[in-house]
């Protein structure tokens, strides 16, 4: 996140922390002054997230209990903890399984929905940061009208242990975005701001 609201220092408007989890991120934003938009798809993490008041009680913090995706649906969330993922395969070997609940329901029903429909039109977004274990390209293609107007800073988790649902360089290659690999993430700036970032480290 640090990175994201670095590249994103010269640009109004929230932050989207999509796959919110533990609230790391979002604690991080809300520290930077920003107002930040938590969104959790898995319950037990989003009741988390409800029980830390530091988050919770802080006025410009929005905690939304829902799965984002690219079209308003039921789903059904495979639950590996942390790891929880839309598609099944995620969560059928290595680490990810040793976290699947030995006992009880394996998966729970869940509602997806574009974040685009969620969103204000009053009201701009600078930073995005999507960790969904292999659905960022859905996430990211229910978010496209809100990123070609505001063209914000991007990070998604880009790991080769998840099947992906799409290849969200994709998506925003025809917007001119930039997007370089930072240990197991990608970080997406619009052009504009990628050269910025590379003109204040050249030595004049």
């Amino acid at each position: 996140m640090g990175k994201l609201l670095e590249l994103a220092a010269s640009k109004e408007g929230i932050v989207l922390d999509i796959g919110a989890n533990g609230g790391c991120e979002m604690s991080s934003a809300l520290r930077s002054g920003r107002r930040v938009v938590g969104v959790e798809c898995l319950a037990s993490a989003y009741e988390e997230l409800l029980s830390a008041e530091h988050i919770s009680a802080n006025p410009n913090a929005t905690l939304l209990h829902v799965c984002a995706g690219s079209r308003i649906q039921m789903g059904e969330l495979y639950l590996a903890r942390d790891s929880s993922s839309l598609i099944e395969f995620n969560v059928a070997k290595g680490l990810e399984l040793r976290k699947v609940p030995k006992t009880g329901s394996r998966r729970e029903s869940v509602v997806i929905v574009p974040v685009d429909s969620l969103l204000s039109p009053n009201e701009r977004v600078a930073v995005i940061k999507v960790d969904v274990q292999g659905v960022e390209y859905d996430v990211l293609k229910g978010l496209m009208q809100t990123v070609a107007r505001d063209l914000p800073v991007i990070g998604y988790e880009d790991s080769n242990v998840f099947r992906k649902s799409g290849e969200v360089r994709d998506l925003l290659a025809p917007l001119g975005y930039a997007c370089h690999q930072r240990w197991g993430d990608r970080v997406c700036s619009p052009n504009a701001v990628a050269n910025t970032s590379s003109s204040a480290k050249t030595p004049r």
